[in-house]
């Protein structure tokens, strides 16, 4: 009798067709990790898509400020009230006060308009409208602290462009106070240069616009220019006279080596009903600078005609000044002193306490020496 039952042979090609037949496990880790980034992929769209909706709430401004006051580096302060406004386009803060260790700066009513879009696709700060009613800036002196460093570069991590407005501005360091109003203009980087534009500024009886460039690597090479319309007085004058005032600062800030340059003018703008004796007024300034140094000034020479003082700044006394004033640093290195060469006529003479100059005429040479000024020679009327 034949056995039909199958030989042990044949069992070998029966487990290999059975393997052929299971899945290969690679497969299963693949599809499994595939799965895994696009859940990863929906999650991260799903949480931006919601920090997005977020951000245009009209609580977000305050929570993001909210949020600011807790990561403040030690000995800052931020705080504020009245806030509205989302991060999409920007809103209002009815007060701002931030406060470091010798600096505090106080906001009232400001307006906000922004961009945010800009900032993911060009890596852009783009603030439309940055709108301030009052702002007030208090400095203290600090007489034991280091000097400052010299700058090598001034980089940003994303270019800006800022229009900016502040109604109103008072700076004070010490019993220093200035008071200035009407400033507008525009500030940009572009990731290689600064560039500021003042459009307009109001400061004592001036009316100022400003450009100035500043390359944001070393040398770092400034260009600022100034010019304004000085409203000022003459003695026995019956109505004011209209100046012409500019200046223009060139140089480098890089290192400790940087040098820049100053010239400034202010002549009369003629005039139907200017007199001979008006035109005469004027002043001239050159000035040579060392940022960096101890003794920063390291020249003057002015020269004026009938300068008020009180014209071009709000603290300053009433006067008509003519003649010539030299100051160069003390010759000794080691001295932070100057050396003044002064011989000034007055011709608006008057109390101290009235916001003019005691004396007619000065001639003087005067010594600084950091504290306090030594006058080995000087006449006084």
């Amino acid at each position: 009798m034949t056995d039909s039952s199958p030989t042990p042979a044949s069992r070998p090609d029966e487990a290999s067709a059975t393997a052929k037949t299971l899945p290969p496990r690679k497969g299963h880790f693949w599809r499994w990790l595939a799965a895994g980034l696009l859940a990863l992929v929906a999650l991260l769209l799903l949480a931006a898509g919601t920090a997005w909706v977020w951000a245009g709430r009209d609580t977000a401004l305050s929570s993001t400020l909210e949020l600011a006051q807790r990561w403040l580096p030690a000995g800052q302060t931020l705080e504020v009230r009245g806030v509205r406004g989302s991060l999409h386009q920007g809103g209002q803060i009815a007060w701002l006060r931030w406060q470091g260790p010798a600096l505090a700066v106080e906001a009232h009513d400001i307006a906000l308009r922004w961009q945010l879009a800009p900032l993911w696709q060009q890596r852009q700060v783009q603030i439309e409208q940055l709108h301030i009613a009052r702002l007030d800036i208090s400095q203290t002196p600090e007489p034991d602290k280091p000097p400052p460093q010299p700058l090598q570069q001034l980089l940003l991590p994303v270019s800006v462009a800022l229009g900016f407005q502040v109604d109103q501005i008072s700076w004070r360091k010490g019993p220093t106070s200035v008071q200035a109003s009407a400033l507008a203009g525009h500030y940009g980087y572009d990731g290689s240069s600064h560039q500021l534009k003042v459009e307009r500024l109001s400061l004592a009886q001036g009316q100022y616009s400003a450009q100035a460039h500043l390359q944001a690597q070393a040398p770092m090479a400034l260009d600022v220019q100034v010019q304004g319309q000085v409203q000022t007085t003459l003695p026995k004058a019956t109505q004011p006279l209209l100046a012409q005032a500019q200046a223009r600062m060139q140089g480098t800030l890089a290192g400790a080596g940087a040098r820049l340059s100053l010239q400034a003018s202010l002549r009369p703008q003629a005039q139907d009903s200017t007199t001979a004796a008006e035109m005469m007024m004027g002043a001239e300034l050159a000035a040579q600078l060392a940022p960096w140094a101890a003794q920063p000034l390291q020249q003057v020479q002015a020269d004026v005609r009938a300068l008020n003082l009180a014209a071009l700044w709000p603290q300053a006394p009433a006067t008509a000044l003519h003649g010539q004033l030299q100051l160069h640093p003390d010759s000794d290195p080691n001295n932070v002193g100057w050396k003044v060469d002064v011989q000034l006529r007055n011709d608006a003479p008057g109390p101290w306490d009235r916001q003019h100059l005691p004396f007619s005429q000065l001639n003087a040479q005067a010594h600084y020496d950091g504290q306090q000024w030594h006058l080995p020679q000087a006449l006084l009327q």
